[in-house]
């Protein structure tokens, strides 16, 4: 019996690294976003990539443009705005109130939300996210010239 169980169990650990390797690597292979322009379920519930920063250089040419950064921001916007009003609220962008005071991802995200809202309402506007976003990518364009290195550009932007 516990062998019978063990090649079970093996047969299993086979079949889903195979099946892992047919599937692409920067999409959530599940949900049923999984065919949007974004990739599949991220972890806010909407669709968005496992974050590879190759997804975001769009014409695959090993480096991020401002323009592309922005289409990408937009399109997060878009998704993490469930109820359409223009704004994320904490919730839409994953903050948990009552969360564990040692979730380190968390805090992360509460963080973030909080550096976005630039006014202080306990909302982010689409403009507050666009310029929070810019200027990350301000900082990460060493030179200024529009431009960041697919390898430099921040993860999580």
């Amino acid at each position: 019996m516990r062998r019978m169980t063990l090649a079970v169990a093996l047969a299993c650990v086979l079949a889903g690294g195979a099946s892992a390797q047919t599937q692409n690597p920067t999409t959530v292979p599940h949900g049923p976003m999984s065919t949007s322009p974004m990739g599949g379920m991220g972890p806010m519930g909407g669709p968005q990539k496992m974050f590879p920063q190759q997804a975001v250089d769009q014409n695959k040419d090993g480096v991020v443009s401002a323009d592309e950064a922005a289409k990408h921001e937009a399109a997060r916007f878009d998704a993490m705005d469930k109820n359409k009003d223009g704004a994320l609220e904490p919730a839409e962008f994953g903050v948990k109130s009552g969360a564990p005071k040692d979730d380190a991802r968390a805090k992360r995200r509460a963080a973030a939300f909080k550096a976005m809202d630039a006014d202080g309402d306990g909302k982010v506007t689409k403009a507050e996210f666009d310029a929070y976003h810019a200027a990350r990518f301000k900082k990460a364009d060493k030179d200024g010239d529009g431009k960041v290195p697919v390898k430099d550009y921040p993860r999580g932007m």
